[in-house]
């Protein structure tokens, strides 16, 4: 999730079986650029892809979702459930931005932007039907370097670099 889009990908056995980007993101909402179509296209689009599909856990990656991780009180490998998320997003969202700064000690540029976050989170839980989140401290493309530095570390060392 950024500024100006999420992207959601449904994953099986570790391979991508879907992806789709929507022009949704947090900026865009702050600035009332999001549209209720785009809103619409997303949550059908989760429902269809995730409607015969059992025992999903949705990851969540970003600034965003590790500070509710964080406000969760859980230790990293723990899984978040959707009650919690919820129950979280309505006491950020009951804050005001200066409360967001001082009590939660978030920088103003993530204090704004938390509350979007969080409705796109809720959503896509909500049409998937998702009750559980793991939230790796690991970003994205720190996971996405260690994949790759796994996947060729061994490629990597019979190289002859002389």
């Amino acid at each position: 999730m950024g500024g100006g889009s999420t992207e959601i990908t449904l994953l099986k056995d570790g391979k991508r079986v879907r992806a789709r980007s929507f022009r949704l993101g947090t900026v865009r909402i702050l600035k009332g650029k999001d549209k209720p179509k785009v809103w619409k296209e997303m949550n059908k689009w989760v429902a269809d892809i995730t409607k015969d599909e059992k025992g999903i856990t949705a990851i969540g990656t970003g600034g965003n979702i590790n500070r509710y991780f964080k406000m969760s009180g859980l230790k990293y490998g723990d899984l978040m459930y959707a009650k919690t998320m919820k129950r979280l997003h309505n006491e950020v969202k009951e804050m005001s931005f200066d409360e967001r700064v001082s009590k939660l000690r978030l920088r103003p540029d993530r204090a704004d932007v938390i509350v979007p976050a969080g409705e796109i989170y809720i959503q896509v839980l909500n049409s998937s039907k998702i009750e559980e989140m793991s939230v790796p401290k690991i970003g994205l493309s720190d996971g996405i370097a260690l994949y790759l530095y796994r996947k060729y570390s061994s490629t990597i060392a019979d190289l002859d670099l002389d």
